[in-house]
């Protein structure tokens, strides 16, 4: 006991000797690299676009099997079994698309997918095609919607490599912000007008993913220069 004492009262006198280094440095760096992302509009463009995509796909899962049987006189299985086919496009896509995607065609895509789904999204939601047909529309429209989120993420962690952490920690906000804000919209529509009205959300959010692209593809290449860093 006494040896371990005194052990503990020589390392004691040691630290009181010990100039720990200031965090100050750390905090401001760490304050100075968060301002520098939250004012920087291709961050908050990328925030906006994973919201459209995750909430479009989020609700699209969310009410399918309600639409299915109230629209198309689907039964509780057969229902089911088109959520199983949108699910299926989904991870379809998300295994097969990622293969044809280089870091220099992540735009190009972005600007495909977004149009193939605001297209496939109308006829799917908005016509009345056969059930062999819906069960095609709706793996389909899980696929095109499928890679969109991880080609969001890509980008963003290729556009900002030095502050990659922080920039993609304010990017998946955008997970809860889109799962929650579309199918709010959605669900107020549909109580003031119908459920019906409310399914032109859907290409309606994939047509603003598209425009918020187009209209800011310079700000979203790779090798733009970024003021700051």
């Amino acid at each position: 006991m006494a040896q371990s004492a005194a052990a503990v009262l020589l390392l004691a006198f040691l630290f009181g000797l010990s100039r720990v280094p200031s965090r100050q440095k750390v905090t401001e760096s760490l304050r100075s690299r968060f301002d520098f992302l939250r004012k920087q509009r291709p961050l908050v463009v990328l925030f906006a676009l994973a919201a459209c995509a995750v909430g479009i796909e989020l609700a699209l899962i969310g009410m399918i099997t309600s639409f299915l049987m109230e629209f198309h006189a689907f039964t509780q299985v057969t229902s089911k079994l088109g959520l199983v086919a949108y699910l299926g496009g989904v991870a379809a896509g998300r295994v097969v698309l990622g293969f044809f995607t280089h870091k220099d065609q992540i735009i190009l895509n972005l600007l495909v997918l977004f149009a193939l789904t605001a297209v496939f999204m109308a006829v799917l939601l908005l016509t009345t095609p056969g059930t062999t047909v819906m069960y095609i529309l709706l793996f389909i429209s899980g696929g095109t919607i499928s890679i969109i989120f991880p080609l969001i993420i890509t980008l963003t962690g290729l556009k900002y490599p030095r502050y990659s952490g922080t920039a993609l920690g304010i990017l998946k906000l955008g997970i809860p912000v889109g799962g929650i804000v579309i199918p709010f919209l959605i669900s107020v529509l549909a109580g003031a007008v119908s459920f019906q009205a409310s399914l032109i959300l859907f290409p309606l959010f994939a047509l603003i993913g598209f425009a918020l692209v187009y209209a800011n593809r310079a700000l979203l290449q790779i090798d733009a220069p970024q003021s700051g860093v």
